[in-house]
This record gives structure tokens, C-alpha cells and sequence, in this order.
């Protein structure tokens, strides 16, 4: 006799019940990978709302008969934990090169050039992101920054004349309020000699030790 058509459909439901169910038992037996947690680290130290003193060495190198070492002082506010608005009061002590003793000595003339005496500066500063690194056992957390500034330079005659500079910086935090920053600025001042006011680029690094307050 031949099965109803019923019932060979109820055998076949059957059947792929319990081959369902063997092999829902076969991967629930499989282990299982632990689930994946992602973990963001806070920040070392938050900077929002804060101010930030440094203080530190500054070389102004303009490609003229001077050197001019110096030092500067940077009082910032941080805005936001990425945006910053600070002042910058720096001063020079420029000292003649060779060539410019050379001149000096031979012709008893000096060269058309003023020397540096000190530099105030308004602006603004970006810290563009966030890191750390692991030196020996220490982890030391740096941000890179772009800053921009714009003020005035006082030369030795007396002159006040408009300055302007930018550049990169990387300021490391060894500890939660030390800041040791590096900054590496590109300079352009005026100034009036005697062939007229004449525009003069420059370079200058500033190695600086702070403290967030």
C-alpha cells in the first residue's frame, strides 16, 4: 500500500527536525570566540578651560650678519581640548657673526642690518591630534600643533616694526600638568633701513618647559 501523501510529509518534517536539530547541537558545542571590546583611552590630562605657562629658549636665525639667541615666555588658554588662543613675549640678546666682526674691523663701518631685541606676539594654536609612545617603562603622551601669531619686534635702534610667524610643534606631557614643547616657526618681519623698509624672513625653534594650571 502506499503512504498517504499526509503522511510522507509528516515523516519528512520529521526527518529535517532532527537533522536541524543535530546540527544546531554541533555549533552550539563549537567554542565560541570571546566577544571583541574596543577601548578608547581617556586622555592623559584634559587641557579645556585651562591656561598653560611655558617658558623657554628661543633662536632667531634671519641669514644677516647676527645671531640671536634669546628666550620666551607663552601664556595660552585652551578654548577647547584642540583650540587654544595665547600671548608670547620673547627677548633676544644678538651677538655679531665672523663675517660682521670681519667688516666691522677692516672697514670700521657696520652693516645696514638692526639687531634684535625683543618680539610680543598675539595668536592662536591647534593641537591636531593625540598619542603616545612607550620610552622604557615610561609612556609619554604628545599632541602635534600648528600655531599662528602676529604682532610687533622691537630692534635696538628702537624701531617697532610688524611680525608675523607659523609653523609646527609637538609638545610632549611626561607628567599629567608638565608640558616640554618644541615649536619650529617660519618668521617674517619688517623693518627700516637705510635703503627703505625692507621685509626679512626668518627661522626660529624654541625649546619650552610649562605647566598646566
Amino acid at each position: 500500500m502506499r503512504a498517504q501523501p499526509r503522511a510522507v510529509a509528516t515523516r519528512v518534517l520529521a526527518l529535517a527536525l532532527v537533522l536541524g536539530a543535530g546540527t544546531r547541537a554541533r555549533a552550539e558545542d563549537k567554542p565560541q570566540p570571546p566577544p571583541v571590546e574596543v577601548r578608547v583611552q581617556n586622555r592623559f590630562v584634559e587641557k579645556a578651560k585651562r591656561f598653560e605657562m611655558a617658558i623657554g629658549f628661543a633662536y632667531l636665525e634671519r641669514d644677516d650678519f647676527y645671531r640671536n639667541p634669546g628666550g620666551q615666555f607663552t601664556l595660552t588658554y585652551w578654548l577647547r581640548e584642540s583650540l587654544a588662543l595665547e600671548a608670547q613675549l620673547a627677548g633676544y640678546d644678538s651677538v655679531e657673526t665672523f663675517e660682521a666682526r670681519q667688516v666691522r674691523e677692516q672697514t670700521g663701518f657696520l652693516p645696514d642690518i638692526r639687531r634684535e631685541r625683543a618680539a610680543l606676539t598675539l595668536g592662536g594654536r591647534w593641537s591636531f591630534g593625540y598619542g603616545k609612545v612607550l620610552l622604557g617603562r615610561r609612556v609619554i603622551h604628545f599632541d602635534p600643533q600648528i600655531f599662528l601669531h602676529a604682532g610687533a619686534h622691537v630692534t635696538d635702534d628702537g624701531g617697532i616694526w610688524p611680525l608675523f610667524d607659523g609653523g609646527l610643534a609637538l609638545a610632549t606631557r611626561p607628567l599629567a600638568r608638565m608640558l616640554v614643547r618644541l615649536d619650529l616657526g617660519l618668521v617674517l618681519e619688517g623693518e627700516q633701513r637705510s635703503a627703505g623698509y625692507v621685509a626679512v624672513f626668518g627661522f626660529q625653534p624654541v625649546l619650552a618647559v610649562g605647566f598646566l594650571l
